[in-house]
C-alpha cells in the first residue's frame, strides 16, 4: 500500500495499536472474521494522528453489545475432495492421487444485554456484552 512494504502498515482494533515493533510485523491481536463491525482503510493524505506508520492505516472496530440477543454461527470448510488434481499427477503412470488437505476455521458471536440481579431491571438495561469464539483445525500431508 502506498508503495511501501507489507510491515509498514499500522493496524488498530477499536483504537488500540495491535503491532509487535519487536518482531518486524507480527499482529498481536486478530479478531474473528464475524466479529469485525467495520473497517476503514487509510492511505496517502491523512492527518497527524495517524502518523506512526508509511503506509496504509487499518482501522477496525468490533461489534458491540445491545439490547437484544443476537448471533451467529460460521465455519470456512476446505477438503481435498473439493480441489482438482494437477495435471502432472493425473499424467504419471501410475496417477498420483490428491494430497490430502483438510482445514477447517470455525467459530460462533453472541451478544445482547447483561442482566445483573439487583440492579437492572429486564426493561431498562445500560449493560451489554458481545464475545467472538474461534478455531482451527488442519491435517496436511
Amino acid at each position: 500500500m502506498n508503495g511501501v512494504r507489507d510491515t509498514a502498515n499500522n493496524w488498530t482494533v477499536d483504537g488500540a495499536d495491535i503491532n509487535d515493533s519487536g518482531s518486524n510485523a507480527t499482529l498481536l491481536n486478530v479478531p474473528s472474521v464475524d466479529a469485525i463491525q467495520e473497517f476503514t482503510l487509510e492511505r496517502s493524505t491523512y492527518d497527524a494522528g495517524f502518523g506512526r506508520s508509511g503506509g496504509g492505516q487499518i482501522l477496525v472496530a468490533t461489534k458491540s453489545g445491545t439490547s437484544a440477543f443476537h448471533g451467529d454461527v460460521y465455519e470456512f470448510n476446505r477438503n481435498n475432495i473439493f480441489n482438482a488434481n494437477s495435471y502432472f499427477n493425473k499424467n504419471a503412470t501410475p496417477v498420483i492421487p490428491r494430497a490430502i488437505e483438510r482445514y477447517n476455521n470455525y467459530g460462533f458471536t453472541i451478544g445482547g444485554p447483561l442482566y445483573i440481579p439487583r440492579s437492572t431491571t429486564p426493561r431498562r438495561t445500560r449493560h451489554s456484552f458481545s464475545g467472538p469464539r474461534s478455531g482451527a483445525r488442519s491435517v496436511l500431508r
